[in-house]
This record gives C-alpha cells, sequence and structure tokens, in this order.
C-alpha cells in the first residue's frame, strides 16, 4: 500500500510539473511576443514622426504635396502604402500620419495567437518664425513669393527703379558701414531678430562687400546646385531673409519694420544686385502666430 501511494504522489507531481511548465511557457510566450510587439511599435513610431515632420512643411499651402510626401518618408522606413493614413488638421496647419501593421507571433501560437496589431500615430503642425538669427542683412518688401521664382533681394545698378532714395535693400543690423555688412553677409547676424523689430538700412550700393558676401557664401557649396542645394540642411547658398514693411525711406533717417521671415537659394550678384529663388524651409528659431513667408517651425504636437 505504501509503495502504491508513493507512486500515486509521484503521478500528482508530474501532473503539477507539467502543468506548471505549461504556463511557464506561456508566460515566457507572452514575454517575448509582447517585446516584439513593442520593438516593431518603436519602429511605427519612429516612422510616423518622421513622415509627419516631413510633409508639414508644406503646409498650408499645398496640403497634397504634404501628404505624398509624409506617405513616400512612411515608405522609406518600410512601410506598405496601405498601412499608411495621413490627414491634415488644424486648418491644414498640421499633418496627422497613421500607420498600423499586423505582425506574425512566434511563441504566442502555442496558445492559439498566430498575429499581433501595433500602430502609431504623429502629428506635426507649423508655426511661422517669429524670431531667428543668423539671417542676412537684407531686407525684402512683403509680396507674393512662389516656390522656385527668382526674386531681387537687394537691388544694384542695373536694377531697374533703384535705389529707393538711397536705400538698395540692405539693412543695419549689429553696427554701421560696408565692412559690418559684408560680415553679416558672409555669415549671418548673430543677434536675434523678432517680427516686429525696427530695424535702419544701410544706404549705398556698396557693390564689392556685395560682391565678397556673396561669392564667399557661392564658394562654400559644394552641393551642385539649386535642387540639391535645397535639400541639404546646412547649404551656405540658403538664406535666411527679414521681410519688411517698406523701403522707401531716406537714408538711414527711419526705421523699417520686420514682419517676418523668408528663405531663399542665392542665385547669384551682379553690379551690386541680389538675386535669389524662393523655397520653403524649416528653420530653428522661435514659433509664433506670425505672418508666414514659407520659413516655418515645425514641432510633434501628438
Amino acid at each position: 500500500m505504501f509503495g502504491k501511494l508513493i507512486r500515486r504522489e509521484e503521478g500528482a507531481v508530474l501532473v503539477m510539473v507539467a502543468a506548471g511548465m505549461a504556463v511557464l511557457l506561456g508566460f515566457l510566450a507572452l514575454v517575448a511576443d509582447v517585446g516584439f510587439l513593442y520593438l516593431n511599435r518603436v519602429q511605427l513610431v519612429n516612422a510616423a514622426d518622421a513622415a509627419a515632420l516631413a510633409g508639414v512643411w508644406h503646409l498650408p499651402g499645398e496640403p497634397g504635396e504634404a501628404k505624398t510626401v509624409a506617405r513616400e518618408y512612411a515608405r522609406k522606413n518600410g512601410q506598405a502604402d496601405d498601412q499608411i493614413q495621413v490627414q491634415t488638421v488644424d486648418g491644414d496647419y498640421g499633418l496627422q500620419v497613421r500607420i498600423q501593421r499586423q505582425v506574425d507571433l512566434f511563441f504566442a501560437r502555442m496558445v492559439g495567437i498566430d498575429r499581433g496589431t501595433v500602430g502609431a500615430a504623429a502629428t506635426a503642425r507649423i508655426w511661422g518664425l517669429d524670431a531667428t538669427n543668423n539671417v542676412v542683412p537684407l531686407g525684402v518688401v512683403e509680396q507674393n513669393f512662389e516656390f522656385g521664382y527668382e526674386y531681387v533681394l537687394k537691388a544694384g545698378s542695373i536694377t531697374p527703379g533703384a535705389p529707393y532714395t538711397g536705400n538698395y535693400g540692405a539693412l543695419s543690423l549689429g553696427g554701421t558701414g560696408a565692412k559690418v555688412y559684408e560680415n553679416n553677409l558672409k555669415t549671418g547676424y548673430t543677434g536675434i531678430l523678432r517680427v516686429g523689430d525696427r530695424v535702419y538700412t544701410e544706404p549705398g550700393n556698396m557693390v564689392g562687400p556685395t560682391r565678397k558676401g556673396v561669392e564667399h557664401r557661392i564658394s562654400r557649396c559644394s552641393h551642385g546646385g539649386f535642387e540639391n542645394c535645397i535639400a541639404t540642411v546646412d547649404c551656405p547658398r540658403v538664406v535666411v531673409v527679414p521681410i519688411i514693411d517698406r523701403l522707401n525711406v531716406p537714408g538711414r533717417s527711419e526705421q523699417v519694420t520686420i514682419l517676418g521671415f523668408a528663405v531663399f537659394y542665392l542665385q547669384g550678384v551682379k553690379s551690386g544686385e541680389i538675386t535669389g529663388r524662393f523655397i520653403r524651409r524649416l528653420v530653428d528659431g522661435e514659433k509664433g502666430d506670425v505672418m508666414h513667408f514659407g520659413a516655418v517651425v515645425a514641432a510633434l504636437v501628438d
């Protein structure tokens, strides 16, 4: 009898061990597959963030292009087109990207779970550029700008209608004189300028300093032209320019008001005239509910 009792207890222990092993395997399966799902979610979060930020700077003027660019970035990060949803929000000033995918599981199949669903969403928004530094000392009068079109950033002796009572479009930033102007043109004004600031103009054509400043930037560019330059974050030919309310002031007697900021690709310089092509760009600086001239600040809000 005693032997039968031992065998029964051994059998019970084996059943308990088997049950415990099943629970343990199930737990290990859960841990392993949850970790795998988490890694997939991290990938989706990164892809959604990148896609939203890539597309949002086309807003508010080109919502279709914003969505297209966001989808392209998501696809580059390994997402299938049917996994991606993109929509504009916040009055076309925000772009929301949602990505969802089905993930094949491994150990969880032992308990009848073959697949899991992971998803991520990101919303990026743009604001007008309220304040920034490293701008070039040029003031362009407010107007409607079109992407890729060429504009006169500073008038010269060959510019029709120039000058405006001695002013050709140069600004006095951090000091007066041609040398200060030339240095600011070469490397950017290090001080912070803000929408609403009032600044003095720098009268005179200043042909030599203008040529030296622009040629300095062009000579440092190795990107091979407009398309490559605007796709590069730190091309020296891509400059931030203050947009001002007027230029028809007599000499340095009155100040002009900064209404916003725009970004241009430096096209060339001749006889003191600087030309540039208008582009849209994300710019480092402070955001604000200010006039939007293509230079914008973007951030993730969700």
